[in-house]
């Protein structure tokens, strides 16, 4: 994936050492969040973190790490690509973003201990 211009490499976890270096991925389109592995979920949320000028706020359900108060719809977000052999899917902010409130957006992914990729 990347986040703007920065270039996030995965590098799999202890729990992918039985997976394949390709194919190992799971894409639903039904979901709301994209969950993605615990490590590599760490690493995404700084460099998004980093990229956003908002003040942080709390989930108000408590669910998700990463929320910013604003009214706003138009959240300024760095482009999020998630790279795959032949293609990459282009996210946009309002891709990545929840609004959970009148007042807060919540970055729309979550770690998970499980091998999959989940988005909408």
């Amino acid at each position: 994936m990347s986040v703007g211009r920065k270039r996030l490499q995965y590098n799999g976890s202890l729990s992918s050492s039985f997976a394949p270096a390709e194919g190992n991925i799971i894409v639903d389109s039904r979901t709301t969040l994209t969950l993605l592995p615990q490590d590599f979920y760490n690493k995404l949320e700084l460099v998004v973190s980093k990229a956003i000028w908002l003040r942080g706020a709390s989930d108000p359900r408590r669910f998700l790490s990463l929320c910013y108060r604003t009214k706003s719809d138009a959240i300024k977000a760095p482009l999020i690509t998630a790279h795959f052999t032949g293609a990459n899917a282009k996210l946009t902010a309002v891709n990545n973003f929840l609004r959970l409130s009148m007042v807060v957006v919540c970055f729309a992914f979550r770690p998970i201990n499980l091998l999959c990729f989940q988005t909408y």
